[in-house]
């Protein structure tokens, strides 16, 4: 036979049971007598059975006397031990944690899989029996009755060993007061009596005692229930499905999900939750991944109730954004490994959540994580959303978000500070201004209102040009609202004079749907923002002014001399009447301007590329030009995503899909700016004048000096919606251009033009189309070799380059400004016209962009657009030195670049090459560990006195031209990276950047990299980990050998060109 642990269940004849019996030992045999079975001698039979015992236990045929080998043994003081700790809780002289505690620790009960079952039996009994107390105990109390009797009255101890001693009511009468001898009639119930173990029962009483299931169609909900689910979603139905299927056994599903070949890394208390359909706790998860020891938990039975919680608080909360997507993602993997289908609602739920950090300051992330928890509770507790479902959770979002928004001026208790307190700091940048939330003046704000990013004044992070990593696609995500009309004019009494009396000369026009554009952007994470892009086009664009300045007047008349050529002409009228006919220009007013107007002049001039004309509007002509009421900071750090952006693109697919074909596609809106009204307030300073006529120009134009940025402002949106919300896997914008690049056997079909496209272009052209978004079909263009904003992109050999065409143009251009036939003074237009060019250019020349060091330091702090500059030999130098390299490089090598660091280099490779530098007041110091060579120069003495780490720049170009003397005995490097432990020098290395002094260094350095067609990365050290490279820079060679027994040092000479030629 099998024994048990716990109370004695030996086969017997259906009379005999001692009453409360002790678990007996598992070496029971027939000889054992009744006492070892637990029996009292003399104590009554069971409930229901005819009177005591009158015969021992029948014993098994002897076959089945032998001892079976258990798989636990308990002996009998384990079985005396546990009773006793019963009675002491019964007695309570122990609290009911100890009791519980000490139990399982006398019998081996850990509460984990591995747990005998014999011994989880016995646990269970005992729990059961200190759960019996409880109750007793609670019933006592609310009747008001007696405690429970001191030892020693009543029954004997001996008599009671074992026994639970509560008093129940049966019939009106305590069982104390009931005839303890004699016979039990056999209608007596047995739950009136003590508890009764299973393990007490019989087969047949076991089954009897099992509680009948209720029959759930017979629910007051179960009707309503069932018609409801038929209305759900086909992926809400497939979940419910899943979890009433794990519900049947939790327990077991657990076990078999944890066991099986792939499933992630998880808790095992937190893969419960993910099988019963309850939020998951994210800061287990993340504690998880910081955890080394297992996971480990508590379990308690009482009775049929199965209590589990864990050892310890979690080691790790989420706190941060970085946190939230780490815990998430392991989240995500293990709940889409019990749940397939929810991958793409859970990859959804995790960008819309990720918005939200980037739109709010981390000040305020703790929201962010209150409304997540709260999301993931409701969508748990009803059973019929998605966590995709945002427009459900705008209460909540209220509640935990909206409350504070960007812009908030209170935040968690913890981390308020006390600002009235707070030191002013005048020269550190403002926070609150650099994430578009600070309300105070540049005046009243006790920190500086210039960039966070490159420490200049004028425009915010958000709108920092030399914030490289952002695309157009993300700048909604931190874009401060739009700005309204100034109260100086909206106040204007001669302007709302006009407005009044000639409504039929303003009106809003635009063909943007704007309620299906809004409706797609309800649940954007910056809905300031949206707001006021909404806005504008329901009402009209500001564009960024001040207001009209002091000096400027009511009514102004800049208009220019009709042209002259009839080509010219004639477009002019035709664009006018094309116009007129858009219902973008009134009709004309007569000749004369009404009060508080402004007309500009208009031009005409060829489109690139192609014999056409395009309408230009000179708004910076004259004294009082409307460009002029614009600071060209307020509209600094327009996003245009150029090759850059697409070449990092193109490299991550042909990383991912290696053996696949990509294909190139680039799709244009037509008339861009003109898709954009502009407010009445700003329409009337808008008139343009052709045959002598006025029209009111009522839309954004050409030529405006915020044109670009109130466009920008709408179709980063768009990008955003393309991206999010219509499936566009990867897109980049310049302006009206936007393309992109995927893999080629991914086609749909775009009905308007009958024809299948690439997949991403078929999407975003429906998403133009659903917006109202003009496009023409000349314009959409896919194949494997394509142009985009002027440069030749081959996806096949990753190679972009400059057409000749266009080539020969900015040599011309070069020539123009450095030469002499115009003399040596420009305009500043001019050098910022040519600025504009050259950094156009070098999408497909990154490593030219030292030529614009003296160009940028000339106009720095200039602002008379029409005053000129002398173009010194330096600015001349600089761009000459440019000319001659577009003159004979092939093109572009950002995009066939692969993206490496200083670890992807392969020691003692032939193409590859490592450098440590330093630089001190004695010397310069070069190390190439891998061969053991160092380098010793002393610091030249012609160094810039306003050079400050101008010797550890020149350390790092000296290791740069070694590739030239390696490259003069066959070895060909085509990669190197240096390590320098000075971070200014790093900096103008990695951006090609640098002031004029350091300027030559950079321009040196380049001209090897291009003459050997070597890459390289510069990156930074801390010094203690570049000791042999500062050894040598101080001379100390023993101490560099020290380091480097097998190092050979040797002497070297700087690059002589970095000097000008009278101190080389």
């Amino acid at each position: 036979m099998t024994d048990a642990p716990g109370p004695s269940r030996q086969k017997t004849k259906p009379t005999t049971q001692g009453n409360n019996p002790k678990p007996a030992t598992s070496h029971a045999t027939a000889g054992s007598s009744a006492k070892q079975a637990g029996q009292q001698p003399g104590e009554p039979g069971e409930p229901g059975e005819p009177g005591p015992s009158k015969e021992p236990q029948q014993q098994e045929p002897q076959q089945e006397q032998q001892p079976q080998q258990p798989e636990r043994q308990f002996n009998e003081t384990v079985a005396q031990g546990c009773i006793d700790l019963v009675e002491a809780y019964r007695r309570g002289s122990q609290q009911r944690g100890e009791t519980l505690l000490m139990l399982a620790k006398k019998l081996g009960v850990q509460g984990t899989d591995d747990d005998d079952s014999a011994a989880r039996a016995a646990f269970d009994t005992y729990c059961a029996q200190v759960n019996e107390i409880d109750v007793s105990r609670k019933g006592r109390e609310s009747r008001g009755g007696s405690q429970e009797p001191p030892a020693g009255h009543g029954d004997s101890n001996e008599e009671n060993r074992g026994r639970s001693q509560t008093l129940r009511e049966s019939k009106g009468k305590k069982r104390a007061d009931r005839p303890r001898s004699g016979t039990r009639s056999r209608s007596s119930k047995r739950s009136n009596s003590r508890s009764v173990s299973p393990l007490d029962l019989s087969d047949d009483e076991l089954r009897s005692s099992k509680r009948q299931k209720p029959d759930p169609s017979k629910f007051a909900w179960a009707r309503n229930s069932e018609d409801a689910e038929k209305q759900l979603r086909p992926e809400v139905r497939r979940t419910l499905a899943l979890l009433r299927c794990y519900a049947v056994d939790v327990r077991f599903a657990r076990t078999n999900l944890i066991n099986s070949v792939g499933a992630p890394e998880f808790s095992e208390a937190e893969w419960g939750n993910v099988l019963h359909g309850k939020p998951v706790d994210l800061n287990h998860v993340f504690s998880g991944q910081y955890t080394l020891g297992q996971d480990e938990k508590h379990v308690e039975k009482l009775g049929p109730v199965e209590l589990s919680y864990h050892a310890v608080t979690p080691a790790k909360v989420v706190k941060s954004a970085g946190d939230w997507v780490i815990a998430w993602q392991r989240t995500t993997a293990a709940v889409v490994y019990a749940f397939p289908h929810r991958k793409q609602e859970l990859e959804a739920y995790h960008d819309h959540i990720f918005g939200f950090f980037g739109a709010i300051h981390s000040d305020y992330h703790y929201r962010i994580l209150d409304y997540d928890r709260a999301v993931r509770k409701k969508v748990a507790a009803v059973h019929t959303l998605l966590l995709t479902d945002v427009h459900e959770f705008a209460n909540l979002r209220t509640l935990h978000i909206d409350s504070i928004g960007a812009s908030a001026a209170t935040g968690h208790p913890s981390k308020r500070r006390d600002t009235a307190s707070r030191k002013a700091t005048g020269n550190e940048p403002c926070k609150r201004w650099n994430r578009g939330a600070c309300n105070a003046t540049d005046d009243a704000c006790k920190y500086s209102h210039r960039c966070s990013i490159c420490n200049t004044a004028g425009h915010p992070a958000t709108g920092c040009p030399k914030d490289g990593k952002r695309k157009l696609v993300d700048v909604s995500l931190y874009h401060a609202p739009l700005p309204d009309v100034p109260s100086s004019i909206l106040l204007d009494p001669v302007i709302n004079q006009t407005l009044t009396r000639r409504p039929d000369l303003f009106k809003i026009i635009t063909p943007i749907n704007i309620e299906i554009f809004e409706s797609l952007l309800h649940d954007h994470p910056n809905p300031a923002f949206v707001r006021s892009v909404v806005k504008g086009l329901r009402e009209g664009f500001w564009p960024f002014a001040d207001g009209r300045p002091l000096e400027y007047p009511e009514t102004w008349d800049e208009t220019r001399p009709p042209l002259l050529d009839e080509r010219a002409q004639q477009f002019l009228r035709d664009q006018r009447d094309e116009e007129i006919a858009l219902d973008r220009y009134s009709h004309s007013f007569g000749p004369d301007l009404l009060p508080g107007m402004y007309s500009m002049p208009i031009h005409v001039v060829p489109k690139p590329h192609s014999d056409k004309l395009r309408l230009i509007n000179n708004l910076s002509a004259g004294k009082y030009s409307l460009n002029g009421m614009i600071r060209p900071e307020s509209i600094k750090g327009a996003v245009l995503d150029g090759l850059p952006a697409l070449g990092a693109e193109l490299r991550k697919l042909q990383r991912e899909h290696p053996s696949e074909d990509l294909i190139l596609w680039k799709s244009d809106v037509s008339q861009v700016y003109r898709r954009m009204p502009m407010s009445p307030y700003w329409q009337i300073f808008q008139v343009v004048t052709i045959d002598g006529q006025r029209h009111v120009d009522r839309c954004n134009t050409f030529g405006g000096r915020a044109s670009l940025r109130i466009w920008l402002a709408f179709y980063c949106l768009v990008a955003w919606i393309a991206v999010t919300k219509r499936g566009v896997s990867m897109l980049v914008n310049y302006v009206d251009d936007s393309a992109g690049i995927q893999l080629r056997k991914f086609v749909e079909w775009y009905l308007r033009y009958g024809m299948y496209i690439p997949r991403d272009q078929a999407r975003l052209l429906r998403l133009w189309d659903d917006l109202g978004l003009g496009h023409d079909r000349p314009k959409q263009e896919h194949d494997l070799r394509l142009a985009w904003i002027s440069f030749e992109i081959d996806s096949r050999s990753s190679y972009a380059t400059l057409p000749n065409d266009a080539r020969l143009k900015l040599l011309a251009a070069l020539d123009d400004f450095c030469g002499p036939s115009r003399g040596r003074r420009r305009t500043l237009a001019e050098f910022q016209s040519l600025a504009g060019y050259v950094n156009w250019a070098l999408n497909v020349f990154p490593l030219l962009r030292p030529a614009l060091s003296n160009l940028y330091h000339k106009i720095a702090d200039k602002h008379e657009r029409f005053a000129t500059i002398h173009v010194n030999k330096a600015v001349r130098t600089e761009l000459t030195w440019m000319a001659t390299h577009v003159r004979t490089l092939p093109g572009i090598r950002i995009l066939s670049q692969s993206a490496w660091s200083p670890a992807d280099l392969v020691p003692n490779s032939t193409h590859d090459e490592f450098a440590m530098v330093d630089a001190s007041s004695i010397g310069l110091g070069l190390y190439f560990p891998w061969h053991h060579l160092g380098f010793f120069c002393p610091t030249p003495e012609n160094i810039p006195t306003n050079g400050i780490f101008f010797p550890e720049a020149l350390a790092i170009c000296s290791a740069i031209h070694k590739v030239t003397a390696w490259r003069s005995v066959g070895r060909h490097i085509r990669r190197i990276a240096i390590l320098s432990d000075n971070t200014n020098a790093v900096s103008i290395f990695q951006s090609l950047r640098a002031e004029p002094a350091y300027n030559p260094i950079l321009m040196s350095a380049v001209n090897v990299l291009i003459a050997n067609e070597t890459e390289h990365r510069v990156h930074h050290i801390l010094g203690e980990f570049n000791v042999t490279a500062d050894a040598l820079s101080h001379g100390r060679f023993d101490l560099a050998r020290l380091h480097d027994p097998a190092l050979h040092i040797f002497s070297f000479t700087p690059p002589l060109d970095i000097f000008p030629l009278s101190q080389r």
